[in-house]
């Protein structure tokens, strides 16, 4: 068992005093389930952010490849693309 010794603001110890009435508690039992609800939170995240892959920029390889495909699913030729794009703002006034 730990003892912990803490100095509040007056205000701070208004909310915990109301916080603790308002969960029919005393001021100890309130802090006390207080400070073993943030751990554990805080043990979950840990817990959350251990547990998550880790992740390759090469899961991306191929994502988006059909934009450059034709309607007959032939690839497009990208200087064919940009050319044609330049053709268009020649076009335009």
């Amino acid at each position: 068992m730990s003892i912990v010794q803490v100095e509040l603001t007056p205000e701070q110890q208004t909310v915990l005093e109301k916080g603790a009435a308002e969960q029919g508690l005393g001021v100890p039992e309130y802090l006390r389930a207080l400070i073993v609800t943030s751990i554990m939170r805080l043990d979950a995240f840990i817990y959350e952010e251990q547990e998550k892959p880790r992740r390759s920029i090469m899961e991306l390889h191929g994502l988006g490849a059909d934009a450059w495909k034709d309607e007959k699913g032939h690839l497009v030729d990208a200087q064919q693309y940009v050319d044609e794009l330049r053709d268009e703002w020649e076009d335009r006034p």
